[in-house]
């Protein structure tokens, strides 16, 4: 069985009085959806092995979404938090861990909720590639799995990478206070491709050439990309190219990206690539604001958590019920056909879960947040002279 990887989820509900990025939600989305179309290659033997798609490079390396979302997270929480931490580091935890609790927890349990009916109600082996214990789904249940609990790709096997992310939530103080150390722009970046350099000098010494890597390597592969996207968003806080062309550092980043993407053997090239188009993106080129900030990608932005959790429990039902039913698909449009209805079930789905639990959860993370403002405000008041 082919196991799933797939993106992290990027902070994209702001502190309030934080101006979000379009761009950088508009890219999520088409990120999103370039990790869908990997997954859905690496399936395609089970689904429509009458297409040929699997085989095309762009649909091969969609693994490397996984990636920007790293960096991404790392960028958009320093750029909603670095500030805010100014004021006290005590407070702004309890609202950033406030807002992740109920950002994160109520989707991924109703995922493993429905995972567990359905896995009970209809047995088969691809719905996870580890048995199905009571052990890991505690362990999922608290996105520790990366962590070296248990297997990490367990259950609804995509949240790995949540799980790493998870751990970087840990120890993004240590990453806000180094990033006060940073006084300069150059100083800031110097330490951003730092971090990717100690990524791609890692996976060398190990002889590996790709970033395809869930077990061993899943946390520094989070980390390091993680904190990278933090101290990028430092250096241009501190002026990074105030006066240079963000059209060009996209469109570089992106040139970078299809090198990596066409030539075997250049994954490690993709951070770097990542980076130069997320500070296009941040610097809300002109370009990108075409690509990115457009309402179709902003609004696949908006449900790719849910696109995040849902789709592998989609693309393994599907893989059900052809198993069950005996249909086979030998002809290319009859694949494609199927292909793009299990494209619009995932969207549609998505859609549901966007709004009847992930929103929800965020308005409960926010009356949350606002009850502990009103909190310390009775008691500084009581405390007055």
């Amino acid at each position: 069985m082919k196991v799933l990887t797939t993106l992290p989820l990027a902070a994209d509900v702001l502190p309030s009085g934080t101006r979000g990025i379009p761009a950088l939600t508009g890219i999520r989305g088409v990120a999103a959806c370039w990790v869908v179309l990997y997954h859905i290659g690496t399936n395609l033997d089970a689904i429509a092995p009458a297409l040929p798609v699997r085989d095309m490079a762009l649909v091969r390396a969609g693994y490397l979404g996984v990636d920007l979302f790293f960096l991404l997270s790392g960028y958009v929480l320093a750029h909603s938090y670095f500030r805010r931490a100014d004021t006290g580091m005590g407070s702004t935890l309890q609202v950033f861990w406030i807002g992740r609790v109920f950002r994160i927890m109520p989707l991924n349990t109703f995922m493993l909720l429905l995972l567990s009916l359905l896995a009970t109600a209809f047995p088969a082996p691809f719905w996870s590639d580890a048995p199905l214990a009571a052990s890991t789904f505690w362990a999922c249940l608290l996105l520790v799995q990366s962590w070296g609990f248990s297997n990490p790709t367990s259950w609804n096997f995509p949240a790995w990478s949540l799980s790493a992310e998870w751990a970087a939530y840990v120890v993004l103080p240590l990453i806000l206070l180094a990033g006060r150390y940073a006084r300069s722009a150059a100083i800031a970046l110097a330490a951003a491709l730092a971090s990717l350099l100690v990524l791609v000098l890692i996976m060398l010494t190990l002889g590996e050439q790709n970033l395809h890597h869930v077990w061993l390597l899943g946390l520094p592969r989070c980390l390091l990309q993680f904190a990278a996207g933090a101290f990028l968003w430092r250096s241009l806080d501190l002026g990074l190219l105030r006066r240079g062309n963000p059209d060009a550092v996209l469109a570089t980043g992106l040139c970078g990206l299809a090198i990596a993407v066409a030539a075997p053997g250049l994954d490690l090239v993709a951070p770097f690539a990542f980076a130069a188009i997320i500070i296009g993106c941040a610097m809300e080129s002109r370009l990108a604001n075409r690509l990115f900030a457009n309402s179709t990608a902003m609004f696949l932005g908006s449900i790719s958590f849910s696109i995040y959790l849902s789709h592998a429990i989609i693309i393994n039902g599907c893989k059900l019920v052809l198993a069950r039913t005996g249909v086979e698909l030998a002809s290319p449009p009859a694949a494609a056909l199927l292909v793009l209805t299990l494209i619009g079930a995932i969207l549609a789905v998505s859609t549901l879960t966007w709004r009847l639990v992930e929103r929800p959860g965020q308005d409960a993370g926010r009356w949350c947040v606002q009850a502990l403002g009103r909190s310390r405000l009775r008691r500084r008041k009581a405390v007055a002279p």
